[in-house]
């Protein structure tokens, strides 16, 4: 099994005096492959190709057809995931700590901007926000700010962008997020990757906060993002000018 740019590739031989159902073939593939640990996190939509990759051939008396079932890995984070923490926030259910990483920086600066815009006032920024860069910041100036009472406001609001720089730093921010400060909401953006969970911080915050993979979107898979991003808005769009806006984006999302 092999995955390039967003298609899964699976080797298989049909024998060609049994009648075999493709669609019920491929629903047992994407069973059999939700239970592995390399493609359990990714999403596996309808769409397929049957793809004849041999010309058929006699063996053992029996013609056989060498083939590859391409399914279209959909691997955007669910919409559904990112609806809970937007309504939880709308709830008054903010966590201490955000982690907001991954490969596509997109879903990352809207759940910051999202987040800002529901915690901070504006009138408060300029008292009690904190804006942090990872090429500037410290772990001992992140905890202080995060220690800080709020001077207008029922919370402080501190962000830190580019985290992904500070891997020296996750040892004292892990002891920080097993006891974070009540009035204090921290938002971590790690782009260009992700926080090892295996690791104290990963752990803690996933625990303790919101943990949160921004993966990155095949351009494959950019008609079923575009969907599902409009079905969320509750607006509707023809196929053509699907392919139109596909073909506008790219692979960039930043630019929709």
């Amino acid at each position: 099994i092999t995955l390039y740019k967003g298609v899964l590739s699976i080797p298989m031989v049909l024998y060609n005096d049994y009648e075999i159902n493709t669609g019920v073939l491929t629903l047992l593939i994407k069973k059999y492959l939700r239970q592995q640990p390399k493609f359990k996190d990714n999403i596996f939509y309808c769409r397929r190709e049957i793809v004849i990759v041999d010309k058929p051939r006699k063996n053992n008396k029996r013609w056989t057809t060498p083939i590859e079932i391409h399914l279209r890995v959909d691997n955007t984070p669910s919409v559904e995931e990112i609806e809970e923490i937007i309504k939880e926030i709308k709830n008054g259910n903010v966590a201490p700590v955000y982690c907001l990483m991954g490969e596509e920086p997109y879903y990352i600066d809207k759940l910051e901007a999202y987040i800002t815009q529901k915690v901070m006032p504006e009138a408060n920024k300029e008292f009690d926000m904190a804006m942090m860069y990872g090429n500037e910041a410290d772990a001992v100036r992140i905890v202080e700010a995060c220690h800080q009472y709020p001077m207008l406001g029922d919370r402080r609001l501190v962000v830190v962008r580019e985290f992904q720089q500070m891997k020296s730093a996750q040892d004292a921010l892990a002891t920080y997020c097993k006891n974070p400060a009540s009035s204090t909401v921290l938002v971590l953006c790690h782009k260009n990757g992700n926080l090892d969970k295996r690791k104290a911080l990963g752990k803690v915050i996933d625990k303790e906060g919101v943990l949160f993979e921004s993966k990155r979107v095949y351009e494959s898979s950019l008609p079923s993002f575009i969907q599902k991003y409009l079905k969320a808005e509750r607006k509707d769009i023809e196929p053509k000018a699907v392919e139109m806006l596909v073909e506008y984006v790219g692979a960039d999302l930043m630019r929709m």
